[in-house]
């Protein structure tokens, strides 16, 4: 069971890394605006609901469980918007690899303190840890291409934020999946309270500025845009469900 864990980690890592190409190829055509951002949020986050349905996924719908799904939704968004806009204010690939890094360090930290049993150190996990932390220190040496644009600070915190705010994400999954809370339908719910959260900033974002509302609107509602939602919406998916399914199957750690 373990390897089976194992390999289905590598596949749910390797979408991870897909769905980051995607959202350049999507901030290339349509550029890196609140507007266009929210709207790639909303509509990923409808077509993985949809998927969730269509798989009638049992929803177990309790106080706890909304709560989590709220909490993993909040963290989510912010840092899929913070890697979107972060674009244009440093180097992608290092805010990317700050969310990574959060989501390996932060529940190997929660396991240890939490679960120490089921999460036993060794000499390797501790080699691991320590090139996992000299991989963040030199993530934040200045970069050139931030301080001439002057958004070295923006970027500086953006990665920051998405270190936490991604590290959660599998603190929570396996908070869910031991207390067996919400049912198999955790990823569906999470993303369907992520629709309402974009909806609300969309609706802000046309009473703010309906020309360009109108304008951002048409560029994602072309084909090329559309297809590319939905590959990131099934990509983000799966990659959820494999990560629940395997907080449960092998230690944090």
């Amino acid at each position: 069971m373990k390897l089976a864990a194992l390999m289905l980690i590598i596949i749910a890592s390797s979408e991870v890394g897909l769905m980051s190409e995607l959202r350049k190829i999507y901030q290339v055509k349509n550029g890196t605006g609140v507007i266009s951002t929210a709207l790639f949020m909303f509509f990923f986050n409808i077509f993985a609901v949809a998927g969730g349905l269509v798989l009638a996924e049992p929803i177990s719908i309790t106080t706890s469980g909304v709560m989590y799904a709220t909490i993993f939704s909040v963290a989510s968004l912010v840092t899929a918007i913070l890697c979107l806009i972060g674009t244009g204010w440093g180097n992608i690939s290092i805010i990317i690899t700050c969310a990574s890094l959060g989501k390996l360090v932060l529940p190997t930290i929660f396991g240890i303190i939490v679960l120490p049993e089921d999460n036993i150190i060794t000499a390797y996990k501790v080699l691991g840890f320590l090139f996992a932390a000299i991989t963040l220190v030199l993530n934040f040496v200045p970069e050139k291409s931030a301080e001439k644009n002057g958004n070295a600070f923006k970027f500086k915190l953006a990665c920051i934020i998405v270190f936490f705010t991604q590290g959660s994400a599998l603190i929570i999954y396996n908070i869910v999946n031991r207390m067996n809370i919400a049912g198999d339908g955790f990823v569906t719910m999470y993303m369907a309270i992520s629709v309402l959260l974009m909806l609300f900033a969309i609706v802000i974002a046309y009473f703010r500025n309906q020309s360009v509302f109108k304008k951002e609107i048409k560029g994602t509602m072309t084909a090329k845009s559309i297809l590319i939602i939905i590959g990131y919406a099934i990509l983000a998916f799966t990659s959820d469900k494999l990560s629940l399914t395997c907080s449960g199957m092998v230690p944090l750690i």
